[in-house]
């Protein structure tokens, strides 16, 4: 297929048809968003290094007070008066402020682990070695200590459970879901284009032809057609029809009125196709790791001086926190305290539940 010239029939019909309208709008969008996740890429490493220069050694005045919160709290597992849920809350509070540990002092994590390892051996009576080939087996803490428990009592009714265990409902068990093996995969129907060989080529000769450095004089616009050219070269060692289509538009007069209508359609199937990929590589930038993410909803903004402000609003929060931690474990005074605060890390998450 070859790029057709009837220039002036086929310039009509798409004006008629509105597709020249739409490619200008689409080549504009995926300008837009180029720039767009250009920018977002340079915003979040460069609070990666805010991060670490800045906040990061402020936040690890939190290694302190959470250590010795958790030891408190692991003190209180051993505890015989407890009841299930009871116990159930303290681990998942136990297991929250380890992660929230790690992400601050890895040893200091990792000590705090290994003693609250050594408290559930001693309760549930087994050695760490075996508590380490469960874990090995199952990496979720509330199912490890989920498994000691039926360990710890096997002819246990779960039918006649006390009804302290099942406080919120939250046991009820849930529909079945159809297994992933069933599941139909998902395909997209996308169109193929029906650019062939000789197409690419006549689209490449073209092309080549307007950015072909050798053609000008001046020095500063031969060494610009340069860098067009390896582009172009690029683009087709790749087989990147988009790009070749791109420079194309973009450098040789009437570019537009060159194709057909068909062909023309394919070419707009393509830019929406990228604009949608566009958007694919901004959600990749943001969650590339659940730190990325949480930098993303706590301090990024697309101006310098609002990303300012919250980062300020983000180190006097840790300030309180400070203050909070070291307030909560004068408070766990007794286990009748404990008992209190987990109730109230429960009614916490059920009326967040509620509101949602």
């Amino acid at each position: 297929m070859k790029i057709t010239k009837d220039k002036k029939s086929k310039q009509n019909a798409r004006q008629n048809s509105g597709m020249a309208g739409r490619f200008v709008q689409l080549q504009d969008d995926i300008r837009k968003k180029r720039q767009r996740n250009e920018s977002l890429r340079v915003d979040i490493d460069a609070l990666l290094a805010e991060y670490q220069n800045r906040i990061l050694p402020h936040e690890r005045q939190l290694v302190q007070p959470m250590s010795a919160l958790l030891q408190r709290l692991i003190d209180f597992f051993a505890m015989k008066s407890l009841t299930r849920w009871q116990r159930d809350e303290l681990v998942a509070w136990i297991h929250e402020t380890l992660e929230l540990l790690g992400r601050l002092d890895s040893e200091a994590a990792q000590t705090m682990g290994k003693a609250f390892n050594q408290q559930l051996a001693d309760y549930f009576n087994v050695s760490v070695e075996q508590l380490d080939k469960i874990q090995a087996e199952e990496d979720d803490i509330e199912a490890i200590v989920e498994q000691l428990f039926r360990e710890m009592n096997p002819d246990a009714d779960d039918e006649g459970a006390d009804l302290q265990d099942d406080l919120f409902g939250f046991d009820e068990p849930e529909p079945a879901l159809e297994s992933k093996e069933n599941q139909k995969p998902v395909t997209s129907q996308k169109p193929t284009p029906a650019f062939g060989e000789d197409w690419i080529k006549s689209l490449f000769r073209r092309t080549a032809k307007i950015l072909h450095p050798d053609r000008e004089q001046d020095e500063q616009r031969r060494n610009e057609k340069h860098v067009l050219m390896s582009q172009l070269l690029t683009a087709r060692d790749a087989g990147d029809v988009m790009a070749m289509i791109e420079l194309y538009t973009t450098h040789v007069a009437d570019a537009q009125a060159e194709f057909t209508d068909a062909e023309y359609q394919d070419i707009l199937t393509m830019l929406e196709d990228q604009l949608q990929r566009l958007d694919e590589e901004s959600d990749d930038i943001v969650n590339a790791t659940p730190f990325h993410h949480f930098l993303y909803r706590r301090l990024y903004s697309k101006q310098k001086a609002a990303r300012e402000r919250k980062i300020k609003a983000y180190l006097a929060q840790i300030d309180e926190d400070v203050q909070a931690q070291m307030e909560g474990i004068a408070a766990l005074r007794t286990l009748k305290d404990l008992k209190m605060a987990l109730e109230v890390r429960l009614s916490h998450f059920d009326d967040f539940d509620m509101s949602l």
